[in-house]
């Protein structure tokens, strides 16, 4: 192999380890599973549950969610407003994360709401739960509406770190 060839080869081979340490830049810092619950803003509330799965990645200086919180029994009602507790980090301290919901199943809505989203406030580790309404603000979901206890919520998000 001449010197020319073995440069030549050489700068591939940099060329190579460049892509796959970018490409390894690109692979999640962290991931795992988390704990899901119900909770309430005033009294926290007593649940029976079916399913508290959460699942995380930490991708970039994002944090990716998904998860799915059930119950089959309230045996304390919680008051105040709801929220989905157990974030596996706290949201960054100045932006805030969104949450969407693909399943959401026996959940008693406020008269007139159109939807149910979720907000994951700047530097906090839970999920508000709120509901749209037309051309008006959005409400946190009132735990005085939080009665059916088969509520079965499936859930997606992102927020920064």
């Amino acid at each position: 192999m001449s010197e020319a060839d073995l440069w030549r080869e050489i700068e591939r081979l940099q060329a190579r380890l460049d892509y796959l340490e970018a490409l390894e830049s690109l692979l999640p810092a962290a991931s795992g599973t988390w704990t899901t619950s119900y909770k309430g803003s005033g009294t926290a509330g007593v649940f029976t549950y079916t399913s508290q799965a959460g699942y995380y990645v930490k991708l970039d200086g994002f944090v990716l969610i998904w998860g799915r919180c059930a119950i089959s029994a309230i045996s304390t009602p919680p008051t105040g407003t709801m929220t989905i507790e157990g974030l596996p980090v706290a949201c960054n301290g100045t932006y805030a994360g969104a949450v969407e919901f693909g399943t959401i199943s026996q959940f008693n809505y406020t008269a007139a709401a159109l939807d149910l989203t979720g907000a994951i406030l700047a530097a906090a580790s839970n999920i508000d739960l709120r509901e749209s309404f037309d051309n008006a603000t959005f409400v946190q979901v009132p735990a005085a509406n939080f009665t059916n206890n088969s509520t079965d919520l499936r859930f997606a998000g992102m927020y920064l770190l």
